[in-house]
């Protein structure tokens, strides 16, 4: 019972998340991103979007797969490819929300590349 809760509660998050408008932007937060500073790059994130009053959803992740770049983050706006961003600082992180959800310039000279059909 309490297992079929849970699903039903994960399917419906799912798919509020799939028509939601604002952006999501995944953390990776397994074990080599906390150790090279998710959570430092989490809080940037929240300060630059508190600062601009951009409402996007952060998603802490496991491993993305791309240890070496780590930390690391994936941006998903709707309608367009999710754009993956590594190496970062937090000062980089704020320029990239700042770039990005702020001014609309996904900064392809940052990325690491794109999972999508559309091109950046």
């Amino acid at each position: 019972m309490i297992f079929e809760e849970l699903k039903s509660r994960a399917i419906s998050e799912w798919q509020e998340l799939q028509v939601s408008n604002n952006p999501r932007i995944l953390v990776g937060a397994a074990t080599c991103g906390r150790a090279s500073g998710a959570f430092n790059i989490i809080e940037a994130i929240r300060v630059t979007l508190a600062r601009f009053n951009v409402k996007a959803e952060i998603s802490e992740v496991g491993c993305i797969g791309t240890c070496y770049a780590e930390p690391l983050i994936a941006i998903i706006k709707p309608g367009l490819p999710q754009i993956y961003y590594g190496f970062l600082t937090p000062d980089l992180a704020s320029l990239i929300i700042e770039e990005y959800l702020v001014n609309g310039n996904p900064r392809p000279d940052l990325s690491m590349g794109t999972i999508g059909e559309r091109r950046i």
